[in-house]
C-alpha cells in the first residue's frame, strides 16, 4: 500500500504533517492486508495532518487514494483530494497540470492562488520548484489564497487570465472619442508612457500619460503642445526625427485640417512647429510613420489620405529638422483611399518598403525600394492583398519563425463584415493562408498588432474591430509556434468593444511581458463616450528578453533594424525575428523596444542586430530575463572592425575565386566562436559554431563554389560572448 507515501509508527502519538505537496499519478496494485490500498497516502497507525496538498490521479485496487490502517488517523484541509476527503476547505476539482513531466500548474488551475490573503508559511520563489506552485504565485490553495475557512469563499476565483483589464486609475477614467495608442517612453526614463489621440469632427485635445515606474501608476498631462490642439486626430507616431536623443510625434487630422509636428523636449515636453513642412496645409489624413527611406541616418516621413485629392504625403528628412515634400513617383502619385501604412523591408534587401492599405474596395499597395529612395510599385501576382477587399489596416512579423515578414491585413465595409488575411512570406514571394479562424473569423476590423503575449517563443495577435453592427467583440489569436493561429477566449477577460480603433503592445510595468492597450471609439454620433481600454499582463513561467537600441550611424531611433535571437526553447533551436517600427496595424505603435518570449530557454544562445544600411552586432549566450541595451558602433569606411582581446583573425587570399582560408590566433581562452558569413544586405549565407577550446591556432579553408557565393563583397563576423571581428571577403 502508498505507492505515493506511506507513514508509519507506534501509535497515534506521534505525528505528521505533510504540507504543500503535490502527490499524483500513483499506483499501487498489489492484494493482501496491506497492499492495493493508498495510491496516495497509506498511514499505519500514526495521526497525519495534510494541508495544502494535491492528491490526484493515483490508482489502487481497493478503496480511495488516502487509506489507514490499524488506528491511523489522516486529517485534511485546503487540499485537492480526487473523489473529495471530509476536512476543511477541501475541494475535488482537476488541479490543470501543463504535463505529466514537471506537473507545473496552468493559470486556469482551481489551485492557483487569487492572490488574496495569504499564508506567509508558504510563499514560495518564482523558481522554486515546490508544488503546487506557479512561479511567484504562492501555493496556499487553501481557500484559493483567502482567509482560512470552513468553506470555499464565494465571489473568489483563482488566477486563471494572463492579460487582466484595468478598472482604476488615470489611463482608464476619461471618456473618450480616441484613435491612436503608441506605446512610448516620451521622457527617457526607462518607462512606456502612452499616447492616445481624439478624433471626433468638432475636435478634441489629445491625451499623454507619464508612466510613474514601479507600482504602474500613470499620471496625464495636462499643459503642453501635445495635449493642448484640440483638433479632430487619427493616427499619430513617435520616433527621433533629428537624431537629437529625443523622441519626437506626428500626429494627422481629418475634414481637411492641418498635420502637427511635435519636436520632444526629452522631458516628456514637445514643440509644435508649425513651420515645418509636413504641418503645412489641409488634409484628411488617417495616420503615418517613420522610416529612412534613402538609409542617410535620418527619419523620413509618410502620410496617409483617405479623402481630399486622396493621395499620399512623403516628405523627406534633410536634416536639422528641415523636411522636403516629395513631389514625384508612385508612393505620392497614386490616388487610393489609404488607410495604415508599414515600412518595412519585406524583401530582405537592406531598405525599407512600402506597404499602403487601401479601403473602399481597393487593391493595397506594395512599393520596392531600390536603396536610394526611388520605389517600384509591385503589380499583379507579386503583391499580396489584392483581392479588392476593404483593408483599414496591416501589420508585418514572422509568424512562422522562417526568418520572413509575413503580411496580415484586416478588412472592413463600413458597418459590414469582412474575412482578415494572412499571407506568408517566402523569399519575397506571398502565399495566402486559406483556411482557420483568423482569416474566417470574420469581423469588422481595424487595428492590428503582433506580440508575444504569452512568451512562448512565437508571435501572436490582437485584432481591434469597430463600425459594425450588433454586439462588437476585439480578436485575440494565439500563434502555435508554426503561424497557426486560434481565438484564444481564456487568457483575457474580456474583449467586448463599443469601437475600437488602434491597439498596441508594450511592457509598462518592466516585468517582461506585454501588456496591451486598445483605443475607445464611438459606434455611431448617438454613441456614449467610453473609456479606453488597458490589460495588464499578469505573466506565466515563461522567460523573456528585450532589446534596446540606439543608431548613431543610422536613425537614433533604429527604425528599421532587425534583430534576430536563437534560444533553446521546448528542446529545440528556434530564431525569432523583429524589425523595429513606428507604426503598426492601423493607428497603432508597439514600444520601440523589442520584446521576445523564450518559453522555458535558460539563455539567448544568439542575439544579431542589423542596424538600417550601418553596423553588425552579434552577442552570444545573453541572460535571459533582462533588457539588452545595444548602441550601434560606428564602423571604419570599409566595415572592418578588430577590436576583440581575445582573439584576431586575418582572410587570405582576398580577394578570393576558388577559396578563401580563415585563421584565428586565440590571444585569450576561448570555449566557442560564432561563424556568420554574410552578403552585403546583411543576410546570413554561412552559419557554424567553432569549438576552440584549448587552441591557440585555429584555421579552416572555406570553398567558394560549395557555399554558393556569386562574384561580389561579403562580411565575415567571429564572436564570442566578448565581442566581434569583422573581415570583409571579396569574390571576383
Amino acid at each position: 500500500g502508498g505507492a505515493g507515501l506511506w507513514f508509519t509508527g507506534a501509535n497515534t502519538q506521534t505525528a505528521v504533517e505533510i504540507f504543500n505537496n503535490t502527490i499524483v499519478y500513483n499506483k499501487c496494485l498489489g492484494a493482501g492486508s496491506y497492499g492495493g490500498k493508498g495510491g496516495g497516502i497509506f498511514v499505519f497507525s500514526i495521526k497525519l495532518e495534510t494541508r495544502n496538498n494535491i492528491i490526484w490521479g493515483n490508482t489502487q485496487t481497493t478503496g480511495g487514494p488516502i487509506a489507514k490502517l490499524f488506528g491511523g488517523v489522516v486529517t485534511a484541509e485546503f487540499s485537492d483530494i480526487q473523489g473529495s476527503y471530509p476536512g476543511q476547505a477541501n475541494f475535488n476539482l482537476d488541479p490543470l497540470f501543463a504535463d505529466t513531466t514537471s506537473f507545473n500548474l496552468t493559470r486556469a488551475s482551481p489551485c492557483v492562488d487569487a492572490a488574496n490573503e495569504n499564508d506567509t508559511d508558504v510563499t514560495i520563489d518564482s523558481l522554486d520548484p515546490i508544488f503546487p506552485s506557479l512561479c511567484g504565485l504562492r501555493g496556499d490553495i487553501g481557500a484559493y489564497g483567502g482567509p482560512w475557512a470552513s468553506t470555499l469563499p464565494t465571489g473568489v476565483e483563482p488566477i486563471t487570465r494572463l492579460l487582466n483589464k484595468l478598472t482604476t486609475g488615470a489611463l482608464v477614467s476619461t471618456p473618450s472619442d480616441s484613435r491612436s495608442v503608441n506605446f512610448v517612453d516620451v521622457n527617457g526614463d526607462g518607462w512606456e508612457d502612452i499616447f492616445m489621440t481624439n478624433g471626433p469632427q468638432g475636435g478634441a485635445e489629445n491625451l499623454l500619460y507619464l508612466n510613474g515606474g514601479p507600482g504602474g501608476q500613470f499620471s496625464a498631462v495636462t499643459s503642453g503642445d501635445i495635449v493642448s490642439h484640440a483638433e479632430p486626430f487619427d493616427g499619430a507616431t513617435f520616433a527621433d526625427a533629428d537624431n537629437d536623443g529625443n523622441l519626437d510625434a506626428f500626429a494627422v487630422t481629418w475634414y481637411g485640417e492641418k498635420n502637427f509636428l511635435y519636436f520632444g523636449n526629452g522631458d516628456g515636453a514637445f514643440t509644435y512647429d508649425a513651420t515645418a513642412a509636413p504641418s503645412i496645409g489641409g488634409a484628411y489624413s488617417e495616420t503615418a510613420s517613420w522610416g529612412d527611406m534613402d538609409n542617410d541616418g535620418d527619419l523620413d516621413l509618410y502620410v496617409t489620405n483617405s479623402g481630399g485629392n486622396k493621395k499620399n504625403l512623403l516628405f523627406r528628412n534633410d536634416g536639422g529638422q528641415v523636411f522636403t515634400k516629395v513631389v514625384d513617383g508612385p508612393p505620392v502619385n497614386d490616388a487610393h483611399t489609404s488607410r495604415s501604412v508599414n515600412w518595412t523591408d519585406f524583401d530582405g534587401d537592406g531598405d525599407l518598403d512600402l506597404f499602403v492599405s487601401n479601403e473602399a474596395d481597393q487593391p493595397d499597395d506594395l512599393y520596392k525600394n531600390d536603396g536610394t529612395g526611388n520605389f517600384a510599385k509591385i503589380t499583379g501576382s507579386e503583391a499580396p492583398s489584392q483581392s479588392n477587399r476593404s483593408t483599414m489596416s496591416s501589420s508585418w512579423g514572422d509568424v512562422d519563425n522562417d526568418g520572413d515578414l509575413d503580411l496580415f491585413v484586416a478588412n472592413a465595409a463600413y458597418f459590414a463584415e469582412q474575412n482578415n488575411q494572412l499571407f506568408l512570406n517566402e523569399n519575397g514571394t506571398f502565399t495566402e493562408v486559406a483556411s482557420g479562424g483568423l482569416v474566417t473569423d470574420g469581423g469588422c476590423s481595424y487595428g492590428s498588432n503582433f506580440g508575444d503575449y504569452d512568451n512562448d517563443g512565437d508571435l501572436d495577435l490582437v485584432v481591434s474591430n469597430g463600425y459594425c453592427t450588433g454586439s462588437i467583440v476585439n480578436f485575440l489569436y494565439q500563434n502555435d509556434g508554426q503561424g497557426h493561429f486560434t481565438r484564444d477566449l481564456e487568457s483575457i477577460e474580456n474583449l467586448s468593444t463599443p469601437c475600437s480603433y488602434g491597439a498596441a503592445w508594450g511592457d509598462v510595468n518592466n516585468d517582461g511581458f506585454l501588456d496591451l492597450g486598445i483605443a475607445t471609439c464611438k459606434n455611431s454620433s448617438n454613441s456614449p463616450l467610453e473609456a479606453n481600454q488597458f490589460f495588464l499582463n499578469t505573466g506565466n513561467c515563461n522567460r523573456w528578453l528585450k532589446v534596446k537600441l540606439t543608431g548613431t550611424q543610422s536613425n537614433r531611433s533604429a527604425i528599421g533594424a532587425k534583430i534576430w535571437v536563437t534560444a533553446t526553447i521546448g528542446g529545440q533551436e528556434v530564431t525569432q525575428f523583429r524589425e523595429i517600427s513606428a507604426q503598426s496595424g492601423y493607428c497603432g505603435q508597439n514600444s520601440l523596444i523589442a520584446h521576445f518570449g523564450l518559453g522555458d530557454a535558460e539563455a539567448a544562445d544568439e542575439v544579431r542586430v542589423k542596424f538600417l544600411g550601418g553596423a553588425d552586432t552579434t552577442l552570444m549566450a545573453a541572460p535571459v530575463d533582462q533588457v539588452l541595451e545595444i548602441t550601434e558602433v560606428t564602423l571604419t569606411p570599409v566595415r572592418e572592425t578588430t577590436k576583440n582581446e581575445a582573439f584576431a583573425a586575418s582572410v587570405f587570399p582576398n580577394p578570393a575565386s576558388e577559396a578563401f582560408q580563415v585563421e584565428m590566433e586565440l590571444q585569450q581562452p576561448v570555449e566557442q566562436l560564432q561563424f556568420h558569413l554574410l552578403d552585403i544586405a546583411g543576410k546570413v549565407i554561412l552559419k557554424k559554431k567553432i569549438p576552440v577550446a584549448g587552441l591557440e591556432k585555429w584555421s579552416e579553408v572555406f570553398s567558394v563554389r560549395e557555399i554558393g557565393l556569386e562574384r561580389g563583397v561579403y562580411w565575415l563576423e567571429i564572436s564570442d560572448n566578448r565581442g566581434s571581428v569583422t573581415r570583409m571577403v571579396e569574390v571576383f
